[in-house]
């Protein structure tokens, strides 16, 4: 196993055996919404209880973990494939198979303030980024000129 696959096998041992897992985010592609060193709480789920727009955290083609919003499913004869995209990328994620997916997004820990994917605001961004998609090309340019003024 590779550094990647040995991550990705203890997050699926302990979300299997406590029914939830803290994870500490990095990288921007979920930015506002969750910022780098947020503590996301992902807890067990079901394919089948996934609804558009969660925040879902899966294991991608290159063995990554990632925390992405869930756009649905592509189905065909012999296989179902879920779909995800973080907020500020400009098209989707290679999609993946059920058991690729760990848990489904609870809670984010911003500092001493706790944000849940059952409360107002949150309902109200994931509802903006699905409706809007151009918003994402927004947020990248405000990330890149961000980044470049470092």
């Amino acid at each position: 196993m590779r550094g990647n696959e040995h991550a990705v096998y203890a997050v699926k041992k302990s979300i299997q055996k406590n029914g939830w897992i803290d994870l500490p985010a990095d990288g921007t592609s979920m930015f506002p919404l969750i910022k780098k060193g947020n503590i996301c709480r992902f807890v067990v789920c079901e394919t089948s209880e996934l609804e558009k727009g969660d925040v879902v955290l899966f294991q991608a083609a290159d063995h990554r973990l990632v925390a992405h919003r869930f756009l649905g499913v592509k189905k065909n004869s012999r296989y179902i494939r879920y779909l995800f995209k973080g907020d500020t990328n400009l098209g989707a994620d290679t999609p993946v198979t059920d058991d690729h997916i760990i848990g489904r997004l609870l809670f984010i820990r911003k500092g001493n303030r706790t944000m849940h994917t059952a409360g107002l605001l949150f309902f109200i961004w994931r509802s903006i980024i699905l409706a809007f998609p151009p918003i994402s090309s927004f947020l990248r340019a405000f990330l890149n000129y961000k980044e470049a003024g470092k």
